[in-house]
């Protein structure tokens, strides 16, 4: 027997077991990365500020530039998948994020650190705009607390600070 493309375990059994054809619509991503629409709230609630306008604190959104000493960072990682509805079959899942902070000092890292998070430990249904696109962050979740990374590698006084968080997030 040769197997040429198809489904898999359907050619390898002979036919006795056969996967279901998932097919996905333009309403089963976003068209944002969470990490994208979390800074956009982040600066929104002027937690951190945009990078362009050579404000204090400027949030990046999946890089940290070298030469700012005192900034930050939001990286999408791996989500969550909590299930999926029977009925319909849309799966439900959280969104991973993590956020990275740059300090000059221990206590101005840890701070900031605190100051968003409590933040978003208040979110619920929370609006984002970004563009022309809405999305609501339903709520955000963090996995674990602050986690000091020490001081940042090839430099003799950064600190480097990191936090993680699962977010239920849907395009209105």
């Amino acid at each position: 027997m040769s197997i040429h493309s198809g489904n898999l375990i359907a050619n390898i059994t002979g036919g006795v077991f056969t996967g279901a054809v998932v097919a996905y619509s333009d309403n089963d991503y976003l068209l944002d990365s969470p990490a994208s629409v979390l800074a956009s709230y982040i600066v929104g609630a002027s937690l951190m500020s945009i990078p362009s306008e050579d404000d204090v604190w400027p949030l990046y959104v999946s890089t940290l530039p070298e030469g700012v000493d005192e900034a930050g960072a939001v990286y999408n990682t791996t989500p969550v998948k909590d299930g999926r509805v029977m009925d319909g079959g849309d799966t439900l899942q959280h969104y991973g994020v993590e956020i990275i902070i740059r300090a000059l000092t221990e206590e101005a890292g840890w701070g900031r650190c605190v100051l968003i998070a409590e933040d978003l430990d208040t979110i619920f249904n929370e609006t984002v705009i970004r563009d022309t696109v809405s999305y609501q962050i339903c709520n955000i979740s963090r996995v674990g607390g602050v986690n000091s990374l020490g001081q940042e590698e090839g430099t003799k006084r950064r600190r480097m600070f990191s936090m993680n968080f699962i977010m239920d997030l849907k395009e209105l």
